[in-house]
């Protein structure tokens, strides 16, 4: 269920409680045409999207948006940063996401694995290097004949 954009400055109420009622969507911009809202609690449903700027420009009153799937970043004014109060956090990032943190810590640890592998190879490859020159299969005639000559 949606929040619907209904709300007119006619229908004047105080306090407005739709915490804990799965409500999903964004919030309208048209809450905030009530002008004797002193409380508004959404607190605990699936709300995403950006909180609407013109929440902020309200009378200072309870506001309460915990707990739903904000996009990020907050609202300096109910983020969790210095001067925010916390009452609209956490909020979900539009980064890479925990997806993209596993799939970027395994391409680390296959690309680290594959340099190990190839240390591995070239320090084997010197540890086992034998001269052709040392070798009797590869010996050249003209190093033959060099020998016998006095």
């Amino acid at each position: 269920d949606h929040i619907p954009d209904v709300f007119t400055p006619s229908l004047n109420f105080q306090r407005l409680n739709m915490s804990k009622n799965e409500l999903s969507g964004s919030i309208p911009p048209s809450i905030a045409l009530q002008d004797r809202l002193v409380s508004l609690d959404l607190e605990g449903n699936k709300l995403s999207g950006k909180i609407p700027d013109v929440l902020d420009s309200r009378p200072k009153y309870q506001f309460n948006a915990r707990n739903n799937r904000f996009t990020c970043p907050l609202p300096e004014w109910c983020g969790t940063g210095v001067n925010g109060d916390g009452s609209c956090a956490p909020c979900e990032d539009d980064g890479p996401g925990t997806v993209g943190i596993v799939l970027g810590v395994t391409a680390l640890f296959v690309a680290v694995g594959l340099l190990v592998a190839l240390l591995g190879l070239l320090w084997w490859k010197k540890k086992h290097y034998v001269d052709p020159e040392e070798l009797p299969l590869f010996t050249s005639p003209q190093r033959d004949v060099a020998k016998l000559q006095p």
